[in-house]
């Protein structure tokens, strides 16, 4: 695998499985920490279309990754790709449909 030549832990218990949990908590730590500034200005600029494009994004991504986890036939590579196309036409929809709509709801004077 790719870490056989870091983990010496085997005799204490600690296989490779811990060593890819512990470098994923890690990876996970360092993305909030690199993430938490833009969500908080995105959260202070009152930017609530952006949020909801970002954690809609982020569910489609982890439902498709659970779907091709269950299914073994369907092709990673392809059902990210196709998910992530779905994903920016959405966005695609929200910047074009939200300004139409703010127009048309404004009262007429």
């Amino acid at each position: 695998m790719l870490l056989n030549d870091i983990i010496t832990f085997g005799n204490i218990g600690i296989d490779e499985l811990y060593v890819y949990i512990i470098l994923f908590f890690l990876f996970c730590m360092l993305v909030y920490y690199f993430i938490r500034p833009l969500s908080l200005w995105a959260i202070n600029k009152k930017m609530h279309r952006l949020i909801s494009y970002v954690v809609v994004t982020l569910l489609l991504v982890i439902c498709i990754l659970m779907v091709t986890n269950y299914m073994g036939s369907v092709q990673l590579h392809r059902a990210l790709k196709v998910g992530l196309q779905i994903s920016a036409f959405f966005g695609f929809c929200i910047m074009i449909i939200s300004p139409i709509m703010r127009f048309l709801q404004k009262p007429v004077k």
